[in-house]
């Protein structure tokens, strides 16, 4: 969710989602962006998603330079 292209990041889509998903199967939204992110994960855990928190698959820096390693 999150992609311009693809899905909003609209939390309203979830329930409608999860219709679709098999009962008792293990679901989370990966989401991408900065603050359309917070709303969906709140509705996530909400409707008992799991989390994933951190930032560790992001490889640029604030001022678009490389990370070198992990926490830099």
């Amino acid at each position: 969710m999150g992609v311009e292209s693809d899905m909003p990041a609209d939390p309203d889509l979830l329930p409608i989602l999860l219709k679709l998903n098999i009962k008792g199967a293990h679901w989370q939204a990966t989401v991408i962006g900065r603050r359309e992110i917070w709303r969906v994960y709140q509705r996530v855990a909400e409707l008992g998603g799991h989390l994933r928190t951190g930032w560790r698959t992001c490889s640029l820096c604030r001022m678009g330079r490389r990370r070198i390693r992990m926490g830099r």
